[in-house]
């Protein structure tokens, strides 16, 4: 997830919400050490579980973005 310009404290924050509330595997990445961007990374075991809470609000043609065919 593009988080870029969040804090390290913020997005830790949304990480825990992931997990606590859908129970998505996540991790913090360091984008660019100079500019303090982070970003979430879901790890693929989790994939599953983000797609069925996304794919209902997502229109087809944006499926690829899950590794999905459009329908």
């Amino acid at each position: 997830m593009c988080t870029d310009s969040f804090s390290e404290v913020e997005v830790l924050r949304l990480i825990d919400i992931l997990r606590k509330k859908f129970n998505l595997s996540c991790g913090l990445i360091i984008y660019d050490k100079n500019n303090k961007s982070y970003r979430i990374r879901i790890n693929k075991s989790s994939m599953p579980n983000l797609i069925t809470i996304v794919k209902p609000y997502m229109i087809p043609s944006m499926f690829y973005k899950l590794g999905l065919k459009r329908l």
